[in-house]
């Protein structure tokens, strides 16, 4: 409703109005990587613009404090998904994908549903639109040949034919 309300209104679409906006907008983001020495070094840095250099101090503490959780070849880290949800590894993996999506595991309505998370991976899937899809990652096992932007991980998105080039499928 608030994107047709702002067309309505200003004539423009919603997107328009949101990048300029931006610069003084709260962003909530899922940043998901394995080499955070050059950012912490350069984005930590007293030089460093003071807005991003107060969010890598906060994320480098965080990581100082955190208790890393080792999976085996066969785990997949999941972001979003809680201990108490139960779903098939595959369900698992489409619903953290959508939740990472959207910066959230409630829909925009304040519910938390996995039905919609499914739908918005499918949809994530038709439209190639990987990008979601790179926080979901297995660590890479000796028969894995080492690709994508995760040293040591498999991303969810190297499972997807054509990942790289959604205009190169075949019959799109």
């Amino acid at each position: 409703f608030r994107s047709q309300a702002i067309r309505a209104a200003l004539g423009v679409h919603k997107q328009r109005t949101n990048r300029l906006l931006e610069p003084f907008m709260w962003h909530t983001v899922i940043v998901s990587a394995t080499e955070w020495s050059n950012f912490f070094a350069l984005r930590a840095h007293k030089d460093a613009q003071p807005e991003i250099r107060d969010a890598a101090c906060a994320m480098r503490d965080a990581m100082n404090n955190s208790t890393p959780v080792v999976l085996a070849p066969n785990e997949w880290h999941t972001p979003l998904i809680l201990p108490d949800e139960d779903f098939s590894l595959q369900d698992k993996i489409k619903i953290s994908v959508g939740r990472c999506a959207r910066v959230s595991y409630l829909t925009h309505d304040g519910v938390r549903d996995p039905s919609k998370d499914i739908e918005l991976y499918d949809r994530l899937i038709e439209g190639g639109h990987m990008s979601p899809l790179e926080h979901v990652a297995r660590p890479i096992t000796d028969d894995d040949f080492q690709f994508g932007n995760f040293v040591g991980w498999w991303q969810h998105r190297q499972d997807i034919p054509y990942e790289w080039d959604y205009g190169a499928r075949p019959n799109p």
